[in-house]
């Protein structure tokens, strides 16, 4: 058994916070799950929609230009692939502008590296596994707006677990929902 790191310390720099939550896990899903951690934290840093952070500014300029340098950003193994949607961009006069780059947060490497996070944050909460023959959903929320109406949804579904993490000034929460095959319940 290996002690995972559940929110990856790849999204720190140093020195690591020393109340980083951990669980146990065995070698080679822990393996795993750092591919995935290096891969959310390139998606992270490069993500235009993010809002601008000294520590994102400081790991995009130093550890992720270093792996895309020398070709081992998981992220951009992902970009290359066909897997992606493209879209050249250009200017009225033809000039290339680059490449725009869609990548939806809920599917792929980004569906599975939250749902190990989740994973994690529910062993380490519960003291157990979420049990196999139940599933999750995983999806950026862009605003206090959207995230509001899609509690109101959810919500309305039955009981789902939402929670409110902070005080009243911040508003942050984190929701889950799941079902198992035999309800075929969301």
């Amino acid at each position: 058994m290996t002690v995972d790191h559940v929110v990856p310390k790849a999204l720190f720099s140093s020195p690591l916070p020393l109340d980083m939550i951990t669980v146990p896990a065995c070698s080679p899903c822990n393996s795993k799950k750092s591919k995935l951690d290096v891969f959310l934290r390139d998606y992270l840093v490069c993500n235009v929609d993010a809002p601008a952070n000294e520590t994102a500014d400081k790991i995009r300029a130093g550890r992720y230009q270093r792996a895309v340098e020398r070709k081992q950003s998981e992220l951009w193994k992902e970009i290359l692939s066909d897997r992606t949607d493209k879209i050249r961009l250009s200017d009225e006069k033809g000039a290339d502008l680059g490449m725009l780059v869609e990548m939806p947060f809920g599917q792929g490497p980004m569906k599975h590296s939250i749902s190990l996070i989740v994973k994690g944050l529910y062993y380490r909460l519960l003291d157990k596994r979420i049990p196999e023959d139940h599933s999750f959903f995983v999806g950026g929320i862009p605003s206090r707006e959207v995230l509001l109406a899609q509690i109101h949804q959810l919500k309305s579904m039955g009981q789902i677990g939402s929670a409110k993490i902070g005080d009243s000034k911040v508003f942050a929460c984190f929701c889950q929902t799941y079902r198992t095959e035999e309800e075929a319940v969301a």
